[in-house]
C-alpha cells in the first residue's frame, strides 16, 4: 500500500453518508460532530447510539437499505457496517462516484483513513500508522494527551490573536512578524499556562508583547 499523504479536509456544508446503524457508525458519526458536514445515516436499523449520536449533529437518518443512488451527490462516505459485502459495495460505488470513501477495519478498501486525533481547541495532532497497528495508533495518542494538556488551547488562541495584532502594526514586514512570534514561544510566556497554569500571569504576558 502506498504512503498515504496527509490531509486536512473542510467539510463544511458537504453532504457526508454514514452507512451502517450500529455503535461503530455512531462513534463515526459523532467524529464529524464539529465539521460542519450535513450528515446523512442510512440504515434498516439505528441502535441507540446511533439515534442519540444522530439527534447530536443533526444527521438525517434514513431507515432502510443501502442503494447506490445514496451516494450521488456526496462529498464523502463511511462505510460501518457489519456486513463485509455492502462495506465493499459502498466502496466500489463510491469509487464510481469520486467520492471519498472509509471502510471500517479495511484499509484496502478506503480511500481516506481517520487517523487517531489529539484536540486541544483550535490545536489538532493525528496519528496514523497507515492502517497496520490501530491499537499502536491509539497508545500513541494517549502519549500526546499527556505531552499536550488542555493549556495548549488558550495558548493558540493567543497566538492567533497576536499574529493578528503584528500584521496590522507590522503590515509590511512580515520578517519582523516572523521574529516577534518565535521570540514569543521562545519567552517565559507560554509556560506560565502550560507548566503553571496562571491564566492571568499569561494573559498579562500577551499584553506586554502586544506593545512589542
Amino acid at each position: 500500500m502506498p504512503s498515504l499523504y496527509p490531509l486536512y479536509v473542510d467539510l463544511s456544508g458537504r453532504e457526508v453518508l454514514v452507512v451502517g446503524g450500529g455503535a461503530v457508525a455512531a462513534r463515526k458519526v459523532r467524529g464529524l460532530r464539529d465539521s460542519g458536514a450535513r450528515i446523512t445515516v442510512v440504515a434498516p436499523q439505528a441502535c441507540p447510539a446511533m439515534e442519540e449520536a444522530a439527534r447530536e449533529v443533526g444527521a438525517n437518518v434514513l431507515r432502510r437499505p443501502y442503494s447506490c443512488a445514496d451516494i450521488r451527490g456526496k462529498w464523502l462516505a463511511i462505510a460501518a457496517t457489519d456486513d463485509p459485502d455492502l462495506n465493499r459495495a459502498v466502496a466500489d460505488d463510491a469509487a464510481g462516484a469520486r467520492v471519498f470513501c472509509n471502510v471500517v477495519d479495511r484499509p484496502d478498501l478506503c480511500s481516506f483513513q481517520v487517523p487517531a486525533r489529539l484536540r486541544r481547541g483550535l490545536l489538532q495532532v493525528a496519528v496514523s500508522t497507515g492502517g497496520a497497528s490501530p491499537a499502536l495508533a491509539r497508545r500513541i495518542h494517549k502519549q500526546l494527551e499527556a505531552a499536550y494538556g488542555e493549556a495548549y488551547a488558550p495558548l493558540l488562541d493567543a497566538m492567533t490573536e497576536l499574529r493578528r495584532h503584528f500584521r496590522d502594526k507590522y503590515p509590511d514586514d512580515r520578517a519582523r512578524r516572523k521574529q516577534l512570534l518565535e521570540s514569543f514561544l521562545d519567552s517565559p510566556a507560554p509556560d506560565l499556562l502550560v507548566k503553571d497554569g496562571d491564566l492571568e500571569a499569561f494573559r498579562s504576558a500577551v499584553e506586554q508583547w502586544r506593545s512589542r
